[in-house]
């Protein structure tokens, strides 16, 4: 099996346990499908999922790729986009999310950055990401009450949340840098 594809599917099964974890969670806090499960609401993931994969990932891996040609060159290409996609999530505070909400989304927002971007830049799929990005939305969408009304912005973050959050962003950020770290570039095949 090629690099290529081994980054693939190592990649879906990380991500898979991840979101596994959150249904599990959220069945056992009795938050399972406690979220708002309509059809505007699950174009909205659907839209997000695209946009931000295309204007944080897609197009700026397109464009510095090939300039960028060293893997010095993709690590910085990773985690400027990352960091890029993370800090982009300070507009929630505009919405009256708490600053410690919102450092907390900052975090893991640019940890599944840098996943998604390796995954990228290692299997060139996009519609990989992209349904990726969307499943994590959905996921996390429907089972947590009032996400999207607000309410859970505002509300102070529990250790619980600190952790898995954390834990989560340990488990992306981890991956993308052993993979990146143990792969060639392609330019190096």
């Amino acid at each position: 099996m090629n690099t290529e594809k081994k980054t693939m599917l190592y990649g879906i099964g990380i991500f898979a346990l991840v979101e596994l974890f959150n249904i599990i969670s959220a069945a056992a806090s009795g938050d399972l499908l406690s979220g708002d499960p309509s059809p505007v609401l699950l174009f909205t993931y659907l839209m997000i999922g695209i946009i931000e994969e295309t204007v944080f990932r897609i197009v700026p891996v397109r464009i510095f790729r090939k300039r960028l040609v060293s893997k010095k060159g993709e690590s910085l290409l990773i985690t400027v986009t990352s960091l890029a996609f993370g800090l982009f999530h300070l507009v929630n505070l505009l919405s009256g999310a708490s600053l410690s909400y919102t450092l907390l989304q900052i975090i893991f927002a640019s940890s599944i950055g840098s996943f998604f971007c390796l995954l990228y830049l290692h299997t060139g799929s996009a519609l990989l990401i992209v349904i990726m990005h969307i499943a994590h939305d959905v996921i996390t969408g429907f089972n947590t009450p009032d996400l999207d009304g607000g309410v859970i912005y505002a509300l102070p973050l529990t250790m619980r949340d600190i952790i898995i959050v954390l834990a989560q962003s340990l488990i992306f950020l981890g991956y993308a840098v052993i993979t990146h770290s143990c792969t060639k570039t392609r330019n190096d095949l």
